[in-house]
């Protein structure tokens, strides 16, 4: 595990040939899968003499050039014959796990017979294995990384234009270069150029000869980044023209990402849901304000305001004909305390003679 993990700290920073000796110690002491780990270092090799960032010598530098600019090889030509080795290896290498190959084991063999199809090359095979085992999400803070990576697919890009003649699959290749500066693209935030990058890719779907994985990426690269923007229609659609595709390399491994983007679908659409119950509810539990509670109200702020003021207050409220309130004892006249009088005084002879 610590031989993987080195490998791919040297790989995303472009170091390919000490990703190149990890993946030696992978192949002679790993027996998960030695068809992954020999495609592994010829693409790691291939790419390190193709990188621009590379000090390659010229031809009439040789005499100049110092052993170790090929680490531990003598010279070019050393390279591509052990990677000549290398590709030639893998088809005796492959394995199968209940009936069935390894995806990554599919794409190396497919890769090494198209190596030697169309004169020994390969485009872009170290940034595709990165792609592949999704590396750009782990570089996406590492500006540095991916403005090195983005620089090589330039390159690349305008290297195929320039001899488009030469290459027989000219559009998987430049499909290829596309689609890995478009990932750059959206690692640096420029998201329009990324998506021109991408519908390009789309509208060359039909001139593609080997490499039809890269339409269905190229969607689900089109999704992530109307999700980023938090576009969720446009992320909706991406996602169910992916997911209709079918029958293309790799396609198990883009189903994780397809899983993983409904995951968020589903949890935004929660969110959205519970926020619209919380407000809906909130607006129930306010009770209902009257118009006479809303006229008493604006009549006490109209009698605080002029009391304030030092003003008589204006009496906004309606007369209403109401009757007298009745006194709580009734009113007596002095006749009546003398009837009593005498009532009392004669009662008082008769019982008390």
């Amino acid at each position: 595990m610590c031989y993987w993990e080195l490998l791919w700290c040297y790989a995303l920073r472009a170091e390919w040939l000490s990703a190149v000796k990890y993946a030696e110690k992978l192949a002679c002491e790993s027996q998960w899968s030695q068809a992954t780990y020999r495609y592994m270092k010829a693409a790691f090799l291939i790419q390190y003499l193709d990188d621009p960032g590379t000090s390659i010598p010229t031809p009439s530098e040789k005499d100049h050039a110092s052993d170790h600019s090929y680490g531990p090889f003598k010279n070019r030509d050393e390279i591509l014959q052990h990677v000549d080795k290398l590709l030639l290896e893998i088809p005796n290498l492959m394995h199968r796990f209940a009936g069935r190959s390894l995806p990554l084991e599919k794409v190396a063999l497919r890769k090494s017979k198209r190596y030697f199809a169309q004169d020994k090359k390969l485009t872009l095979p170290a940034l595709e294995i990165i792609f592949i085992w999704n590396g750009f999400k782990m570089i996406q803070c590492q500006q540095d990384s991916v403005m090195s990576f983005l620089m090589i697919c330039e390159n690349k890009i305008n290297e195929l234009l320039q001899r488009k003649d030469q290459y027989e699959n000219y559009y998987d290749d430049y499909s290829l270069a596309l689609l890995l500066k478009g990932v750059c693209l959206r690692c640096r935030g420029q998201a329009f150029q990324a998506s021109m990058c991408f519908q390009e890719i789309l509208q060359l779907r039909r001139k593609l000869k080997m490499d039809t994985y890269l339409v269905p990426f190229a969607e689900m690269e089109l999704c992530q980044l109307s999700y980023e923007e938090g576009d969720m229609q446009q992320t909706a659609k991406h996602l169910e023209r992916a997911l209709n595709m079918k029958g293309y390399s790799l396609e198990s491994r883009l189903h994780f990402r397809m899983h993983e983007m409904e995951a968020k679908l589903e949890l935004h659409k929660r969110n959205q849901l519970g926020a619209y119950k919380l407000k809906k509810s909130g607006s129930e539990n306010q009770l209902p304000r009257t118009p006479q509670a809303d006229s008493l109200s604006g009549s006490s702020v109209n009698v605080i305001g002029a009391l304030s003021k030092g003003e008589q207050p204006i009496d906004n409220s309606i007369d209403v004909d109401a009757p007298s309130p009745l006194p709580m004892f009734p009113d007596f006249d002095d006749g009546d305390f003398e009837e009593i009088d005498d009532f009392s005084s004669e009662g008082s002879a008769e019982v008390f003679p």
